[in-house]
């Protein structure tokens, strides 16, 4: 079973009120948590007390006889500590004093922080760090018993008359002990920080932030992020059924080839916004040859299935058989690489054909810039260990990587598949949506 060690700062109520004769907060959660270890953080005003009367390890000793377990004292003393008020300075030894004391914990060990006592820049270092979730703890708040703010004197402060006369030792005494979420600070800061994460189309890390928290509210919006980590990932199944189930539209285009290079393309898109370099490069090559295929398609009137069949490895292969039905289209191959007219189907041959058919002399340097691309780029990238920037590409290709995705969304508007220029920025319009939803 594991150990349960508090930490709490020691205020002016501790150890026990003599305006109210009733614990202070530090005093109170022993009581009721009963913990094995206790760390006591004192500040030089808190330490000067301690010495003149035993104060604080006195009640607690007490309380160790009363409820018959024993409470291991582990004293941070801060005798330089006079500025007591300093956010800053509190905070940044608080950060301190816990990362000590969790590297000393077990693994079934529970950290509770008492968040009631000391100065108020010492209680709001506590509620930060409950709010940031950097560490693993309970915070403890503690209310007064005349549920009003507390008195602070110390004049004539009788540590043992005011431990027989403290009203909490009565067997029927009131737990006082709050668990502290903040959970509208919680709920906004996991909000904030799941935007970010979509705001960069890294999903997975916001489902992430959703899985970790507590909060039910923000857990309903997981699946829409997950429609959108699906997306990302081709699975158009998947998109589809949580479209149906969420009641949303965000895939513009819905069936056939159209559908599977429009989003693939986006993919890319993505990759060379995030700064994806390499993953851009290597992504490419896949687009390119069915992009290619789709524009000698609907430019030129070849459909290549005409002219190749598929291997038992599945390789797309030209068909001398076929091919002899269309003596013109075999001659610009074999132009292009003789070598190659029975091997498989490359984008390098259909670009040939494209250049010899179309009339379109955009076309045609669109078709060429993005061989260069892939000739010049993708196989470095692919096959030598390198790092990957824009300069990099631009000094290989004389383009930057998003003039490179520009030339792919020219490429498609030759396409035939109707793809509206507005239609690219169709990522942002679903991110838009879902954080639209997380404003409810």
């Amino acid at each position: 079973m594991g150990r349960i060690i508090l930490f709490s700062p020691v205020g002016g109520t501790d150890p026990m009120s003599q305006n109210n004769f009733y614990d202070g907060s530090m005093i109170h959660i022993c009581r009721v948590y009963k913990p094995d270890i206790v760390y006591l953080y004192m500040s030089n005003e808190m330490l000067e007390f301690q010495k003149a009367d035993d104060r604080y390890m006195y009640c607690i000793r007490k309380l160790e006889e009363r409820n018959n377990h024993h409470i291991e004292i582990r004293m941070i003393e801060r005798p330089n500590l006079t500025e007591v008020q300093r956010f800053d300075d509190i905070y940044s030894d608080f950060v301190e004093c816990i990362k000590m004391i969790t590297a000393d914990m077990r693994e079934d060990d529970k950290l509770l922080l008492n968040v009631s006592s000391g100065t108020p820049a010492m209680k709001s270092s506590l509620l930060v760090m409950n709010v940031l979730g950097e560490f693993d703890f309970t915070a403890v708040q503690v209310s007064t018993p005349e549920k009003s703010i507390n008195e602070h004197t110390h004049d004539g402060y009788d540590v043992e008359t005011l431990w027989d006369m403290n009203q909490d030792n009565c067997e029927s005494f009131i737990n006082r002990c709050n668990e502290v979420e903040c959970p509208a600070l919680l709920y906004q800061k996991n909000v904030e920080s799941a935007k970010k994460f979509i705001d960069n189309y890294d999903y997975s890390a916001a489902l992430e932030i959703l899985d970790n928290s507590t909060n039910k509210t923000i857990k309903e919006y997981a699946d829409f992020i997950l429609l959108a980590k699906i997306r990302l990932e081709l699975d158009f199944s998947g998109v589809s059924k949580l479209e149906k189930k969420l009641g949303v539209d965000c895939t513009p285009v819905k069936t056939g080839d159209a559908k599977k290079l429009f989003e693939y393309a986006l993919t890319l898109q993505i990759k060379q916004k995030r700064k994806q370099y390499a993953d851009f490069l290597r992504a490419i090559t896949p687009l390119i040859a069915d992009l290619f295929e789709a524009i000698l398609k609907k430019q030129c009137g070849i459909d290549i299935d005409d002219y190749t069949y598929f291997d038992k490895k599945g390789g797309r292969r030209w068909s001398d058989k076929k091919l002899e039905n269309n003596p013109e289209l075999k001659e610009i191959l074999q132009g292009d690489s003789p070598e190659l007219v029975l091997g498989y189907v490359y984008s390098h041959n259909i670009k040939s054909i494209i250049e010899n058919k179309s009339n379109d002399q955009n076309l045609k340097r669109i078709v060429n810039d993005l061989r260069t691309v892939e000739d010049k780029v993708r196989n470095m990238a692919a096959h030598q260990i390198i790092s990957v920037n824009d300069d990099m590409i631009r000094e290989c290709t004389g383009y930057d990587s998003r003039v490179i995705m520009n030339t792919i969304i020219a490429a498609f508007d030759y396409t035939g598949f109707n793809i509206k220029r507005d239609k690219w920025n169709s990522y942002d319009d679903m991110n838009a949506v879902i954080k639209a939803k997380m404003m409810i």
